[in-house]
């Protein structure tokens, strides 16, 4: 068993690795979130592209979540290739 000691020694230098930085990452800053209204996207893919609805809600949450991850390409470009 291992004394406290060398178990909060341990522990304190596992947490720093956590805190060293990176000089070749860029920085993580907090984004905003923004409004997305992903009944208005399926709605828009089903008006808009004529597709079938499992397709259309597959694609109105691809669009979500390349919003949330700043992705470029959107996900009705995926339908016209």
């Amino acid at each position: 068993m291992h004394k406290p000691s060398t178990v909060m020694s341990s522990i304190s230098s596992f947490e720093s690795i956590g805190n060293e930085s990176f000089p070749n990452e860029p920085s993580q800053t907090p984004v905003p979130p923004r409004p997305f209204d992903i009944y208005a996207a399926y709605q828009r893919f089903l008006r808009d592209e004529e597709i079938s609805t499992p397709l259309a809600a597959i694609l109105a949450l691809t669009e979500l979540i390349e919003e949330s991850t700043g992705e470029s390409q959107p996900a009705r470009m995926a339908v016209k290739q």
